[in-house]
C-alpha cells in the first residue's frame, strides 16, 4: 500500500531529517519484527531503552 505524505510532512522531513508517523504501521506489520527482535539475543533490554540523547529516553543504565 503506498501513502502519501502531505506538504507538511514533507517539509518536516526537509527540516528534521526524519518524519514521526504514529500508526503508520499497523500490528500485523510490525509483529514480525517486534518478534525477530525480542529473540535476538545481541538486542536484549536495548529493545525497550533506546537512548537518542533526549531526557525522556533515559532509563537504562546498564545500556546507555
Amino acid at each position: 500500500m503506498t501513502r502519501a505524505l502531505t506538504r507538511a510532512q514533507i517539509e518536516a522531513y526537509h527540516r528534521d531529517g526524519f518524519l514521526h508517523l504514529p500508526g503508520f504501521f499497523d500490528q500485523l506489520e510490525i509483529a514480525p519484527i517486534q518478534g525477530s527482535l525480542e529473540d535476538d539475543p545481541t538486542i536484549g533490554g536495548r529493545l525497550y531503552y533506546v537512548h537518542d540523547g533526549a531526557d525522556e529516553t533515559r532509563g537504562d543504565d546498564e545500556n546507555s
